[in-house]
């Protein structure tokens, strides 16, 4: 059986990025990938904060000079070395192999592109700022084979958003023009992680951002995903 730790076809590679968690904490994520994972793996991990770099697990630390949590996560994504990617966050983690949850559906299908624990987006849900749109999936924690990236501009997430409602723009764009690649999953190996309050503090940017993506798609037949908007 191969390291756990060797790349290529048939690894998976976990991206994560964390601006404020400190070491301790974001290594109990580290943990439990490393508990459920076995078969080969690596987590690629990035901020632009600097930490002591002697994680559990397979980890690849990265120190960036980037601003905002998306371009961390695009910059993983980027230097992932697996064949598949899972995206996670700081105040999540997992119980079981995605492997092992999500190899099965995937099958070999090039490209593909899955949102783990998505769900759908009920207009009718007082979201003032979605009532003229048709509801759309939200790729919430995204599954994905690497080729994705050449299919939406070399990133994962949108970079004219800082933090929050990405997985909303991915789920709008692949609802719309990736039916063929994209699919929504109800899989439920990541779960929530005692944390004490979300940060928000780029809710009200990121919420301009999406009413102006939508605006933008309605009205431009060949926008590209990564198309870069400003508040």
């Amino acid at each position: 059986m191969k390291s756990r730790g060797e790349g290529g076809e048939g690894m998976i590679s976990f991206i994560l990025t964390s601006v404020n968690e400190d070491y301790e904490y974001i290594d109990g994520v580290f943990q439990d990938i490393h508990r459920v994972c076995d078969t080969p793996y690596e987590v690629v991990f990035t901020s632009e904060r600097e930490y002591t770099n002697d994680w559990t697990g397979n980890v690849r630390y990265i120190h960036t000079t980037e601003d905002t949590s998306v371009k961390n996560y695009n910059v993983a994504a980027r230097e992932a070395r697996g064949n598949v990617i899972q995206v996670l966050a700081d105040d999540h983690t997992i119980t079981a192999n995605p492997w092992n949850e999500l190899i099965p559906q995937f099958n070999g299908r090039q490209p593909f592109l899955a949102g783990v624990k998505g769900y759908m987006q009920n207009t009718k849900k007082g979201i003032d700022w979605l009532d003229s749109f048709y509801p759309y999936q939200v790729y919430c924690f995204p599954f994905f084979t690497r080729n994705i990236l050449d299919i939406l501009g070399g990133v994962i997430f949108n970079e004219s958003f800082h933090q929050g409602l990405v997985d909303h723009w991915l789920g709008f764009f692949a609802s719309k023009r990736l039916p063929l690649v994209s699919r929504l999953d109800t899989g439920h190996f990541i779960r929530t992680r005692s944390v004490a309050q979300t940060n928000c503090e780029h809710a009200f940017h990121d919420n301009e951002i999406m009413k102006k993506m939508i605006k933008e798609f309605e009205n431009n037949e060949g926008m590209e995903y990564n198309t870069l908007v400003e508040v």
